[in-house]
């Protein structure tokens, strides 16, 4: 989705939802094979990737500043679709009626509030606790 250059996104602090999206992720990492063996094995390569875990939760943790994000988009109807920014087909006749009444879409992101380059800082480089 390419934001318009004229459009200046309306970003506005959102209730906390840190805690639960670092649960979600790590419960997801701790799944991923690489992690899941050595995890399953125990010993020091486990206390290793319990140490990795931790130092990503705490990256995380400290630099995000969570908001969300409303960015009109493109859609036109397309019988009982709506098609978004001429990629993404959503079978919604509700949707067709509302645009068809003058109604626009949006769509709702949330970031975290910072980029690669500072987690990166932030773990003082170390490419295998950036890559967890």
């Amino acid at each position: 989705m390419k934001i318009r250059d004229s459009f200046q996104p309306e970003i506005s602090p959102t209730a906390d939802p840190l805690p639960a999206l670092l649960k979600t992720a790590e419960a997801r990492l701790r799944r991923q094979s690489r992690y899941a063996r050595p995890l399953a094995k125990g010993g020091r390569r486990a206390a290793g990737v319990e140490e990795l875990l931790n130092q990503a939760s705490a990256c995380v943790t400290a630099l995000a500043r969570p908001a969300s994000v409303v960015v009109p988009v493109q859609a036109i109807a397309a019988g009982d679709s709506v098609r978004i920014e001429n990629n993404i087909d959503i079978d919604n006749p509700d949707l067709v009626d509302d645009l068809a009444s003058g109604g626009m879409l949006s769509v709702c992101l949330l970031t975290l509030g910072f980029d690669q380059s500072r987690a990166f800082d932030w773990l003082g480089r170390d490419y295998a606790a950036h890559h967890v």
